[in-house]
């Protein structure tokens, strides 16, 4: 959509209407789609600057005039990043009916979920989750619209998030998980939220794993001495045999000579799939 240059007594009365939340005055003020899409002082748009002041009014009507809140300055913000960032949720719906990109990212790869959640602005995140936003995408070191709002303790966002289907367990670039975050800042309302969303608690499974490595050591102890009484009892009849000369079937020395290293085999399977 093209932008149009104005007059700076034109441009000077359009800012001090946004100054204002004057949004009459700037109904008056732009008669068309053309006026609505001016450039003001400092390179910036009508609704990029109506929005940055947080003046949601003013934002309403220049989407209604047909502002374009796609327009991003050398950040990579737009009026979309700025609403989400000062919480203009009574004007969210209108500059989403105008956006091309829900998902859209700054130069940090944040999206305005991401600002929504940062700064705990709960109603515009429950807005953007309706308006099935990305809940997982994450900025330039993995940090996700979750993990952003569990480190602000922002708790209705959290709920709101996981509610909308934000992944508990991803992890950032540093390889940390959410619940990580809330343990280190000792959050214990958003640990409890992770958890019960299925986050991984890194004590429980460190826990399991030092379990499961002792249980495996004490089996493995266990089947050596099993195996050494075999190989013992197995010694011992063989020279109480050879002692007294007792004569043996032909069926019993065969069952001897295959079905103990087949039985020794065979436990010692039995001792690893328990170890396992």
């Amino acid at each position: 959509m093209s932008h149009i240059e104005s007059k700076p007594q034109y441009k000077q009365q359009i800012i001090s209407a946004i100054d204002e939340n004057n949004a009459v005055l700037l109904q008056e003020l732009l008669s068309n789609e053309k006026k609505a899409n001016i450039f003001l002082e400092g390179g910036i748009t009508a609704i990029y600057y109506a929005a940055y002041k947080g003046q949601s009014d003013c934002v309403r009507v220049l989407i209604q005039k047909g502002a374009d809140p796609d327009f991003c300055d050398v950040d990579g913000w737009s009026a979309f990043f700025w609403a989400a960032w000062n919480g203009l949720h009574d004007c969210l719906p209108a500059i989403l009916s105008r956006v091309a990109n829900i998902n859209c990212i700054d130069n940090q790869k944040r999206t305005p979920l991401y600002l929504a959640a940062w700064r705990g602005h709960a109603q515009c995140v429950k807005i953007l989750t309706e308006y099935h936003a990305n809940v997982d995408s994450g900025d330039y070191l993995g940090k996700t619209p979750l993990t952003m709002a569990i480190r602000e303790n922002r708790t209705q966002c959290v709920k709101l998030l996981l509610k909308a289907g934000a992944n508990p367990n991803k992890q950032d670039t540093k390889g940390r998980y959410p619940l990580d975050i809330a343990k280190e800042r000792n959050l214990s309302l958003c640990e409890k939220l992770v958890l019960d969303a299925g986050g991984i608690n890194r004590s429980l499974l460190s826990e399991r794993a030092e379990r499961r490595e002792a249980k495996c050591v004490d089996i493995e102890e266990y089947g050596v001495e099993i195996a050494r009484c075999v190989q013992y009892l197995t010694c011992g009849i063989a020279a109480y045999v050879l002692l007294y000369d007792v004569n043996i079937p032909n069926w019993v020395i065969s069952l001897g000579a295959y079905g103990i290293p087949f039985a020794i085999i065979v436990l010692i399977g039995i001792i690893k799939w328990c170890a396992r």
